[in-house]
């Protein structure tokens, strides 16, 4: 997940930088947490770069399109990146990747783009409606006046799409052939000429008819066999989502809502958005390592009012475990919901948590306690199935650790400091190891990682911990404390134990023994000869509990 940034400009300045410079982007976008990036060229390793960067939670290549997921902050970043990539705007503004992609991808990708920066404006029109049925249904008196929220959409969602593209081919073919004479007056003239009347009498019949024909056969499936036809978009819905096609079905939802006033499928989609909110908070109550449960907390919060992604790209994704178990149990709370007959009767932007409400009906009041149930179902699922099973995958991250090192993070929150700071040449010298050291500001030791404790001395002033590939590691609470002969410390852990990063392991009173002792901590690789490479990960300084400083290679 994203650490918190504010400094916008230097972010921004980052990613341009390392996607190639101003000149190698062809146009930037944004939606609600992606800044999406057209690249003539894509350089290499510029996703892990990228995705390395503070305040960047991942990076998707999907579409032709290079998008850089931030979460809530895009706006400023897009803001500051808008800004530098002015006086670059009219220079090949309209290229595009040269790496061909097939038909049903540059069709997706189209529709994607034309969705994805309204998606604000028919969110808060969704919401409003919600809030105009809430209030006819509270005050009688608003009955009275005659004024009812009316649902209008128009089904032509796709008729000026394919017009569009082939009024591109159109121009280009006229533009080469016509001679330059009457280029300028004939291509315009020969367009509207030609496809016009094409697009009014061939092309939207046509789209309107397949359009609604893709709507009657999910209406189909859903009257046929309604838990299946919400097991199946329920469990899959967040699958789509990661490969950024999921404005796709838009058209499907707003052709029902055109035809008949009301639509099924975004009840499952609303339900599917749910279960990541769910994942997230789970792991929230799962998790001891404090960033990621604030991480995870922050998430679960943008997925309150529908917007998955950060959940998604760094919660629930990375870890597998919660992603699979929100979409289980959003296929379940789909099928329940189908079951008891859920329905929607307003147009959500953003289906979420707030958008159940959409389901209130006078006509059909058994609709919105069905949407709640299923919702709630889906929600106490996944979270139980977390706080149940857990949402670490310890054979991936096993299989990470062998191939790009093992990773060792701060046992304190403190300054981090060279050995050779250390007044003792045991530890300055690296006689006992090669390592690191903390001068504590907070007097608890947390676990560097996941392994188990492998020596845990009666005075209770060092410990010695060992991970699951087999680096030994020494933690040493000061200097000479040895000789306090454990007062002032508790130890939560005893020799042998399991443990998982960022659990407690010891307390200390830092006030009562920097009185008498230097409290700087030693932490040390005592195997290090097994090992090819031993890299600081973080620069000298302020350092926090969680944070990565050690990279250790065979």
């Amino acid at each position: 997940m994203a650490e918190a940034v504010k400094d916008y400009q230097k972010l921004e300045h980052d990613i341009i930088r390392l996607a190639g410079g101003a000149d190698n982007i062809a146009s930037a976008q944004r939606c609600a947490t992606r800044l999406r990036l057209v690249l003539k060229n894509t350089p290499g390793q510029a996703e892990e770069k990228i995705k390395a960067l503070p305040g960047v939670i991942t990076v998707v290549q999907k579409q032709g399109q290079f998008q850089v997921v931030i979460g809530n902050h895009v706006g400023d970043v897009f803001e500051a990146v808008s800004a530098e990539l002015e006086t670059n705007k009219k220079a090949e503004q309209e290229e595009r990747p040269k790496e061909k992609e097939n038909l049903l991808n540059r069709l997706l990708q189209m529709i994607s783009g034309v969705f994805a920066p309204v998606c604000y404006v028919l969110a808060a029109g969704g919401l409003l409606q919600g809030l105009l049925i809430i209030l006819t249904m509270a005050v009688p008196s608003v009955t009275e006046t005659g004024v009812y929220p009316e649902i209008t959409y128009t089904s032509s969602v796709l008729p000026p799409l394919i017009l569009v593209a082939l009024l591109s081919k159109l121009e280009k073919f006229l533009n080469k052939h016509l001679p330059e004479l009457i280029k300028s007056l004939f291509t315009p003239l020969i367009c509207l000429a030609a496809l016009v009347p094409l697009t009014i009498v061939v092309i939207d019949p046509l789209i309107q008819w397949l359009s609604n024909g893709v709507a009657a056969g999910y209406n189909l499936l859903y009257q046929m066999a309604p838990p299946i036809a919400g097991a199946v978009v329920g469990g899959v819905w967040q699958v789509i989502v990661i490969f950024g096609i999921h404005w796709g079905m838009v058209p499907i939802v707003i052709a029902n809502f055109a035809q008949n006033g009301q639509d099924t499928l975004q009840i499952f989609i609303q339900i599917a958005v749910i279960s990541q909110m769910a994942a997230a908070f789970g792991v929230f109550l799962k998790a001891k390592d404090k960033q990621l449960r604030t991480d995870a907390l922050s998430a679960g919060i943008t997925g309150i009012f529908g917007i998955t992604e950060p959940a998604i790209y760094g919660i629930t994704l990375p870890r597998k475990k919660p992603f699979i178990y929100g979409c289980i149990w959003a296929a379940i709370g789909s099928a329940i919901a189908a079951i008891l007959g859920a329905t929607q009767y307003v147009y959500a932007g953003l289906p979420g948590l707030i958008s159940v409400v959409n389901s209130i009906s006078v006509e059909n009041p058994g609709s919105f306690p069905a949407c709640a149930t299923g919702a709630a179902v889906t929600i106490t699922g996944t979270i139980g199935s977390i706080l149940l099973f857990g949402c670490e995958p310890k054979q991936k991250e096993n299989a990470e650790h062998s191939i790009l090192g093992q990773t060792v993070f701060s046992p304190l929150t403190g300054e981090l400091k060279s050995l050779k700071d250390v007044n003792d040449p045991t530890f300055s010298e690296e006689i006992l190891g090669k390592g690191i050291a903390i001068l504590p500001k907070e007097g608890i030791v947390y676990a560097p990682f996941d392994g188990v404790v492998s020596a845990l001395f009666d005075t209770k002033h060092a410990i010695g911990l060992t991970d699951d590939q087999g680096m030994e590691l020494l933690i040493h609470v000061g200097l000479e404390t040895v000789n306090l002969g454990g007062t002032h410390f508790e130890v939560h852990i005893s020799q042998g134990d399991l443990m998982k990063k960022g659990d407690p392991l010891i307390t200390f009173d830092l006030q009562e023994i920097q009185k008498t002792h230097d409290v700087i901590t030693p932490v040390l690789i005592t195997n290090a000869d097994d090992f090819s490479e031993i890299v600081v990960q973080k620069e000298f300084g302020p350092v926090k509990a969680g944070d990565a400083i050690l990279t250790v290679k065979k």
